[in-house]
């Protein structure tokens, strides 16, 4: 659960980087042989991939970058994770777009550390986005909490594995998340009950979407015994 939860840590830290404009941090979340698949275009070593990443975000002054915790599998000192991604890009001249894809990745313990040894990024979607409010950018000095117990692991795990069973139209993973007697508000009056009822108004609605996209960001969780709450 520790090598996990540093994993997923891994992919917060990198996204904080981005939002940043920080190489250094960004950096030092790859490994010094790390490779960098994006799509046709593969760039290997840090060196190489922090001077090609540092050349793109010159052109982005304002770049949001958010993350799913990633999906982790660990073996020894070696583990393999994905991760969905949400870019919101703006260009020189205000331009702006929305990037959503998945990186599917190797990481590897390096001097205690897990570090990046292979991004592998597949796109999901591209497309224009309105930025004509006030983008304030990134503030200062923004420190972040990472301590977290067991519980909450658990359950932003659980929320990873319900948005990855949505974006894989999988039911079967869906239902997996929910309790047998789970109820589900929907910001209706009528509450939908039950889990294989549940399922079958999922699968109903999902069936009129030819696309479908959930991201989720780490919950906020608070646990006090059986149950917890989070958002």
């Amino acid at each position: 659960t520790d090598d996990k939860f540093e994993i997923q840590t891994l992919t917060q830290r990198y996204a904080d980087a981005v939002l940043r404009h920080d190489a250094d941090d960004w950096g030092a979340c790859w490994s010094v042989n790390g490779k960098w698949n994006l799509g046709p275009q593969a760039i290997e070593g840090r060196e190489a991939i922090v001077t090609a990443w540092s050349g793109m975000m010159a052109g982005f002054p304002f770049a949001a970058f958010l993350v799913q915790p990633a999906m982790v599998e660990v073996d020894g000192d070696t583990a393999k994770s994905r991760t969905y991604v949400q870019e919101t890009l703006q260009q020189a001249d205000g331009t702006a777009f929305r990037v959503v894809g998945v990186y599917n990745d190797d990481c590897v313990r390096e001097e205690g550390k897990w570090v990046f040894a292979e991004r592998n990024y597949t796109g999901l979607y591209q497309g224009p986005v309105d930025l004509s409010g006030d983008v304030i950018g990134y503030p200062k000095d923004q420190g972040a909490d990472t301590a977290v117990i067991d519980d909450q692991i658990e359950i932003q795990t659980l929320a990873q594995t319900y948005a990855h069973g949505v974006l894989t139209r999988d039911a079967d993973i869906w239902a997996s998340t929910w309790a047998s007697d789970g109820v589900w508000y929907l910001g209706t009056p009528d509450a939908i009950p039950g889990r294989d009822t549940t399922v079958q108004v999922s699968k109903g609605a999902t069936a009129r979407y030819t696309v479908v996209l959930h991201l989720v960001q780490p919950g906020v969780i608070y646990v006090h015994g059986v149950p917890a709450v989070s958002r």
